[in-house]
C-alpha cells in the first residue's frame, strides 16, 4: 500500500514538475491554484459517498453477504455518477465566473484547466469505490501497477504535450490518466468474486441530464444581473435546479416502468 501512495501522488502532481521545467513558475502558480480551487470543491461534495461506502462495504464482507456487497458498490457508484456528472456540468458552466470570484483576474486564464481537472478526479473517486473488491482480495499490487503505470503515462504525455499545448494540456492528460486507472480498476475487479459493477443507465441519465442544465444555464434571462457574484450564482441555481428536477423526474419515471413491467 505504500507503493500504491507513492504511485497515487505522483498520478496527482507529476504534471508540476514538467509544467515548472518547461514553462516556469508563473504558469505553474495559475495552474496549482486553479488545480486546488476545484479539488476541494470536488472532494467536498463526493467525500460523503466515498467515506459513507466504507463501513457498510467491510460489515457486508464480514458477515459473507458478496452478493449484497457486489450490489452496495453498484448503488454507491450510481449516487457518485449522481454528483460527478453534476460537478462535471456545473463547472463547465461557471469555471471562468468562478475563477474570476474566488481566484481574481490575475488567475482567469487557468479557467481551461477546472472542466478537465474536475473530470479526472470524478474517474479517480469512482475508482475508490472499485478499489474496495482489490482491497478486500488483497490484491495490492494489482492497485500499485495500476497508479504506477497510470502515473508514468502522464508524465510521458505531460512531457509530449505541456512544451507545445501549456498547462491547459496538463489538466486534460491528467483526466486521461485517472481514467485509464479508472478503466484498469473495473477491469481488475472482474477477476474478483465482487466485480465493481457499473450502472450504465444511471450514467447516461445523469449524463443527459447535466447537458441540459448547461443548455438551461447558458440561456439568457430577462432580468440585468451585473455583480460578478450574482452572475455566478444566478448560473448555479439554474444549473443545480434543473439537474435535480431532471434526475428526480427520471427516477420516478424509472420507478413507474418497472413498476408496470
Amino acid at each position: 500500500m505504500a507503493g500504491w501512495f507513492f504511485a497515487s501522488q505522483m498520478l496527482a502532481i507529476g504534471d508540476r514538475y514538467v509544467i515548472r521545467l518547461f514553462l516556469g513558475e508563473g504558469p505553474l502558480g495559475i495552474y496549482s491554484a486553479n488545480y486546488s480551487l476545484i479539488s476541494s470543491a470536488a472532494g467536498l461534495l463526493s467525500g460523503p459517498v466515498t467515506f459513507a461506502a466504507f463501513p457498510i462495504v467491510m460489515k457486508l464482507w464480514a458477515d459473507g453477504e458478496k452478493e449484497r456487497l457486489v450490489m452496495l458498490l453498484r448503488d454507491m457508484t450510481g449516487w457518485y455518477a449522481v454528483l460527478g456528472a453534476g460537478m462535471v456540468g456545473g463547472t463547465a458552466l461557471v469555471a471562468q465566473d468562478l475563477v474570476g470570484v474566488i481566484l481574481g483576474p490575475e488567475f482567469r486564464s487557468g479557467y481551461p484547466v477546472l472542466l478537465p481537472v474536475v473530470v479526472g478526479l470524478a474517474f479517480w473517486g469512482a475508482s475508490m469505490l472499485g478499489h474496495k473488491s482489490l482491497e478486500l482480495h488483497e490484491r495490492t499490487t494489482w492497485m500499485v501497477l495500476g497508479a504506477l503505470g497510470s502515473a508514468a503515462l502522464n508524465f510521458l504525455l505531460n512531457l509530449v504535450f505541456v512544451p507545445t499545448y501549456g498547462i491547459t494540456a496538463a489538466a486534460y492528460t491528467t483526466a486521461l490518466s485517472y481514467g485509464v486507472y479508472a478503466l484498469f480498476v473495473w477491469f481488475m475487479s472482474r477477476r474478483t468474486s465482487t466485480p465493481w459493477q457499473l450502472p450504465s443507465t444511471t450514467v447516461l441519465v445523469c449524463a443527459l441530464a447535466a447537458s441540459i442544465a448547461y443548455g438551461a444555464g447558458l440561456l439568457p434571462v430577462p432580468w440585468a444581473v451585473t455583480s460578478p457574484v450574482a452572475v455566478l450564482f444566478e448560473k448555479a441555481f439554474r444549473f443545480v435546479a434543473v439537474y435535480v428536477l431532471v434526475v428526480l423526474s427520471s427516477l420516478v419515471l424509472g420507478r413507474r416502468l418497472r413498476v408496470m413491467t
